[in-house]
């Protein structure tokens, strides 16, 4: 599934975000089980700062969950709530905050409130992880969203019907996704502009010193932070650009470098030294950081067995996945299960504990694509396996 960019601004989520002011907007905060706190407070507190800098309820809100008084975050923090989501009457808005098992099984009372408030035409808002518990409900059928890019392959892998933009936060009529982080704050204050104007929005920015918002159509990686900052023609820099795209979008069925490189209308050799230039590593040995990765999230934030997880990320065996796996992290992929049980895995991005780079052990083992394929670095000469 190709993704779709959004160019222009969505007309029925603007006029009907700047309807009925006269009134206060109505918000229910629903918060899952490891919730990431950094993203619920600025989302709070821009309605407060609104709501006190004009001296008028602009915002009312609430703080929901499901089934206990007490939600924990995943930094290991209790944020008390007004109650079961379920029980509340539809709001304007609901704000979704989900923490790093998205699709783990949630009451199906909850499933049907959100179901109901879609019907409504309540606003209905996931942050990050929280775009799966929408798609469990079935409220994006025919909608194209957004989540964090570090989730994307794993919900690809669920839910491959529904299409994806990676920017930082999209509005599909009353859908509206945030890739979570930082992009919250953004989103907010647009929301805060488009219903009562820039200057209440700039106002509050300044009072998170955050001068400078970013518009939602801004890509949540730029390429020029994954391209080295060597002084390089900017034609390569776009192929290359374009070439890590498509590996990104091949990691279950990898393309070898030879593939690569004549979809580019390169020799491999020329695709071997841009990437050198560019990224100061082989294809081979970035094509199976990325696959890594992609294996790291399943195993962290979903339940798939190892050898599903090993299947998906285009491994055709347990053991070698288990052998590469090991090379690149230090443990096994069981293992890595085990410390996430026990809450031993940052439990924000697990990559941050983990952290593969060009110079770990996996440079000696440089599969790149074809899942049946082995690269030796010394001779680099591929074999069968």
């Amino acid at each position: 599934m190709s993704n779709k960019i959004i160019q222009e601004p969505n007309v029925d989520y603007i006029l009907r975000l700047a309807e009925n002011i006269t009134r206060p907007l109505e918000v229910l905060f629903f918060l899952l089980p490891g919730f990431p706190i950094y993203s619920v407070i600025p989302a709070v507190e821009c309605l407060r700062v609104a709501n006190q800098n004009t001296n008028e309820n602009l915002f009312r809100w609430k703080l929901t969950g499901s089934g206990a008084p007490m939600v924990r975050a995943g930094a290991d923090m209790t944020l008390s709530t007004d109650g079961n989501i379920e029980d509340q009457e539809i709001p304007d808005m609901v704000i979704i905050f989900a923490g790093n098992e998205p699709i783990q099984g949630h009451k199906s009372e909850v499933w049907s409130w959100l179901k109901t408030a879609n019907r409504a035409g309540c606003f209905i808002v996931g942050v990050d992880t929280a775009v799966f518990t929408m798609a469990a409900a079935g409220v994006l059928n025919d909608h194209i969203v957004t989540l964090h890019w570090e989730v994307i392959p794993l919900f690809r892998e669920y839910y491959p019907d529904i299409q994806i933009t990676e920017k930082l936060y999209h509005a599909d009529g009353n859908i509206i996704t945030c890739a979570g982080g930082m992009a919250v704050l953004d989103m907010m204050l647009e929301i805060i502009r488009i219903r009562y104007g820039d200057t209440l929005a700039h106002v509050v920015a300044d009072g998170f010193v955050y001068s400078r918002w970013r518009p939602g159509n801004n890509s949540q990686r730029p390429r020029e932070n994954v391209t080295s900052s060597k002084s390089t023609p900017e034609t390569s820099g776009n192929a290359i650009s374009s070439i890590l795209r498509i590996m990104e979008e091949n990691l279950t069925f990898p393309l070898t470098p030879v593939e690569l490189a004549d979809r580019f209308n390169m020799s491999r050799r020329t695709l071997e030294r841009h990437f050198q230039k560019h990224i100061g590593d082989s294809v081979g040995c970035y094509y199976m950081r990325l696959r890594i990765d992609m294996a790291i999230d399943f195993l962290f934030y979903s339940n798939m067995d190892v050898t599903s997880v090993a299947m998906a990320c285009g491994f055709s065996s347990n053991s070698y996945f288990t052998r590469v796996f090991q090379k690149a992290i230090g443990i096994t992929p069981t293992e890595f299960v085990r410390l996430k049980r026990s809450d031993r895995i940052n439990p924000y991005r697990p990559r941050s504990r983990y952290h593969l780079d060009s110079k770990s052990p996996i440079k000696g083992d440089t599969s790149n694509g074809a899942n049946h394929q082995e690269v030796h670095s010394g001779d680099n000469e591929t074999r069968k396996k």
